[in-house]
């Protein structure tokens, strides 16, 4: 899942949960936004279309991303590591999770906004910003033309280009793209009801978990959540997916937004304009600022060996990166402790598919030996459950700061890795 794989949420942010606006709501939106965020913006053209014409167009641009090599190969991984059912598919998943809830639509390939007509809104979102005398339709417009302002500057598509054959460098792409977005908007909302700057720290990951009442307080009730940092985004749909795709779709308004806030405040607004340049290597650093902002702890390299192009009726698919980001959510989905995942260094997995069935070996490597053998304990009781009733091999092996993990390889296969 490259960056425009998720292009409706990248490029469009909270399109899939904000109202319906009029054509032409973007007048004096987007010059707010870059107000705010200190860049110029041109007004992009804007056109209306149904509910239905919306999510027909969504659904094209997610065929044209989805590529079948790459989406294969994470499927087989994710499968294996039972992180998404054996009988859907990530076209499946995503497909429910954009069509009946898409809005509004930023293409950065065509340069335009598109509206969708005659829907009301009834989240969380909007009614707390009904609560606080404000139009919700404005607050999400400020986000989404942040998007039109961030490609007027940065070119998204050609970012995208940059980490579509890394998984975890698109997210970590996606999170400054959609932190930024959250962050002006909600630097909007906080000016517009009257909240002072400094009443909630942006950048510290415990404004997450603010109480309701805390948050009513300051004339934010409604916002936030413990969940997902953004109540915009709990939705039944949303929630009904597998836990890698929430925080897949999540975690980059949240996280992102930290992050984002993190680095203006150490350098402003001139330093988030560098990371669009020099772009967050990792879901890592991202989880982890310090890792970007200081000494630059950039992903190790990992050493695989010569691949089988084939190995009996299985064929050689692809290779990604996992991060720390898949990690993290093996963790809280089989309710393990997080520091299996905490000093990340590095991976990547390879994944066997015989149309059918397939197979991953999942590379990884680790800050040092105490932290691979954390990520040990937690793999280790994963595979338990992930390999129950089944005869392939489910097993890690740690060699010092490396442990190389077997998902559903065919025993014969083995030795080969």
């Amino acid at each position: 899942m490259r960056i425009l794989a998720f292009s409706v949420l990248v490029a469009t942010s909270l399109a899939l949960l904000c109202p319906a606006y009029a054509e032409g709501t973007d007048t004096g939106l987007g010059f707010e936004a870059a107000r705010l965020r200190g860049l110029h913006y041109k007004k992009v053209p804007s056109r209306k279309l149904s509910q239905e014409k919306a999510s027909e167009y969504v659904l094209r641009l997610l065929d044209e991303e989805l590529k079948p090599g790459p989406t294969l190969t994470k499927e087989v991984f994710l499968k294996e590591l039972k992180l998404m059912p054996r009988k859907t598919t990530i076209k499946k998943i995503l497909s429910k999770l954009y069509a009946s809830q898409v809005r509004g639509i930023y293409d950065p390939a065509k340069k335009i906004f598109l509206v969708v007509d005659g829907v009301s809104d009834q989240s969380a979102s909007a009614i707390a910003a009904s609560m606080a005398g404000m139009d919700a339709s404005e607050i999400y417009t400020v986000h989404e033309l942040e998007h039109a302002i961030q490609d007027q500057h940065f070119d998204l598509s050609a970012i995208s280009k940059r980490v579509e054959a890394n998984s975890d460098q698109a997210f970590a792409a996606q999170s400054l793209i959609e932190g930024d977005a959250t962050l002006v908007m909600m630097k909007y909302t906080m000016e517009k009801i009257g909240v002072g700057e400094g009443a909630i720290d942006l950048s510290n990951p415990g404004m997450l978990s603010y109480s309701q009442s805390d948050l009513k307080e300051l004339g934010l009730e409604g916002y936030f959540d413990e969940a997902t940092g953004l109540t915009s985004l709990t939705d039944p749909v949303l929630n009904s997916a597998p836990l890698y795709f929430q925080e897949w779709l999540s975690v980059p308004y949240n996280r992102g937004m930290i992050f984002v806030e993190t680095v203006r405040k150490r350098g402003g607004w001139a330093a988030v304009n560098k990371a669009f340049k020099q772009l967050p290597a990792s879901s890592e650093q991202i989880y982890h600022p310090e890792k970007y902002l200081g000494a630059k702890d950039k992903p190790k390299a990992v050493q695989v060996g010569k691949i089988p192009p084939q190995l009996g009726k299985f064929k050689f698919v692809g290779r990604d990166t996992a991060g720390e980001f898949t990690v993290r959510i093996l963790a809280r989905q089989y309710d393990k402790d997080l520091a299996g995942a905490e000093g990340w260094g590095g991976d990547t997995y390879l994944s066997y598919s015989d149309g059918v069935q397939g197979f991953s070996v999942w590379y990884t490597v680790w800050d040092t030996q105490r932290d691979a053998e954390e990520f040990k304990v937690l793999i280790d009781s994963v595979l338990k459950l992930c390999g129950r009733n089944r005869k392939t091999t489910y097993a890690a092996v740690r060699q010092e700061d490396r442990v190389k993990v077997y998902l559903g390889v065919p025993p014969e296969f083995k030795s080969r890795f």
